[in-house]
């Protein structure tokens, strides 16, 4: 159960989280969203000063400015917006930094340490990393459940606790409606994440929490539930690369590659497929359909340091053996004089260019090999 002076000093901080919202909300022009928000945050700012003033009246009557001028604006819900964002929200964050004193705890492995938005990260001492934003991982989480939440699902499997603010922001994007699924093997984790975290937040009923100090328990279970698609599971960062000494890491490795890649390339991805159905394309069968390549040995040439050991190799191969080349490969092979048979690409990124910008008549008429998600600017 998260301790008292976290508990207080959250729902503080939440006020902050609230009102990023509200701006949020006018930036969409979602004006009845916006306004209901701001309706409901707005009283809250009144309790915060309150408190506020109990320590330091002169701060207090900063943040009552800022709050007033932001109410003076009935008409326009941009201009309340950017006051919220330019006057209210920096007046609140310097009156929460007078009720609560910076603080940290501290041990071997990690350093619990408040943050300017005052929630609590962590810093591991290990790694040289923080685990969390060191600045705001409240928002840090909303941002990235945004991304991460999808309305058709029901379930949503995490490795790596952290500080549960993660797993609590997919629940509020579900509407508290998912279930949220969370896999640790670090015991005191789960211990902070319960006390100085935010993952008791989450309603009992839609948590599930498999901890153990085995970590093959742990990861057992989690591959498990990993059922070939990729809009409901989330391996954390720091997880990423920490099993790779047991039976368990490639697995979960590969699993992170594709999730990732998948979330970061999706909107290209359907960008290429989009541009690349346009093109006359034919389908591998069809190219191998009376191809006189069939059946000829074949050479594939990438773009490694062994290319530069086998130039002479490629020239006497030209015409005898069928040379199909990686894109990374292909200026030096137009420097070379070197026309390959097929070209073979895959990087969904407009600079995939690059590898044939300049250079475009020199590989005309030759069968390009690529899924349709590859750069269409290519």
């Amino acid at each position: 159960m998260q301790l008292p002076i976290f508990k207080t000093m959250y729902e503080d901080a939440m006020l902050i989280e609230e009102l990023t919202e509200v701006v949020k909300s006018s930036m969409c022009v979602e004006i009845s969203s916006f306004t209901n928000k701001w309706n409901t945050v707005s009283s809250k700012v009144g309790d915060l000063i309150v408190k506020v003033a109990d320590k330091d009246a002169n701060v207090a009557n900063s943040m009552m400015e800022a709050w007033k001028y932001t109410l003076e604006e009935k008409d326009d819900f941009r201009v309340v917006s950017g006051r919220i964002l330019s006057e209210l929200i920096p007046a609140i964050s310097y009156g929460m930094s007078i009720l609560y004193e910076p603080f940290n705890v501290d041990n071997k492995k990690i350093l619990v340490e408040k943050t300017p938005s005052n929630f609590m990260t962590i810093y591991d001492k290990v790694s040289g990393k923080y685990l969390h934003s060191p600045i705001d991982p409240m928002d840090e989480a909303s941002t990235l459940a945004e991304k991460l939440y999808d309305p058709v699902m029901d379930s949503f499997h995490i490795l790596g606790v952290g500080l549960g603010y993660l797993p609590y922001q997919v629940w509020i994007k579900s509407e508290k409606l998912t279930h949220i699924y969370v896999y640790e093997d670090d015991i005191e984790m789960m211990e902070l994440a319960d006390q100085v975290g935010v993952l008791s937040w989450i309603d009992q009923e839609f948590l599930t929490i498999v901890s153990s100090s085995k970590y093959e328990d742990v990861l057992s279970k989690f591959t498990e539930s990993y059922n070939g698609k990729n809009d409901n599971i989330y391996i954390s960062d720091w997880k990423v690369g920490l099993y790779d000494d047991t039976k368990y890491g490639p697995f979960i490795d590969n699993i992170d590659f594709n999730v990732r890649t998948n979330r970061v390339c999706k909107k290209i991805w359907n960008i290429n497929i989009r541009e690349n159905k346009k093109q006359p394309i034919e389908t591998i069968e069809r190219l191998k359909l009376n191809n006189e390549l069939v059946g000829k040995e074949c050479v594939v040439i990438s773009a490694g340091p062994s290319l530069d050991d086998n130039i002479e190799f490629l020239k006497k191969s030209l015409g005898n053996k069928v040379l199909i080349a990686i894109n990374a490969s292909l200026r030096r092979l137009e420097k070379e004089g070197i026309k390959p048979d097929v070209v073979v690409a895959l990087d969904p990124l407009p600079s995939l260019e690059k590898h044939i910008d300049g250079i475009e008549d020199f590989f005309n008429q030759i069968p390009l090999v690529m899924p349709l998600n590859t750069s269409c600017t290519f």
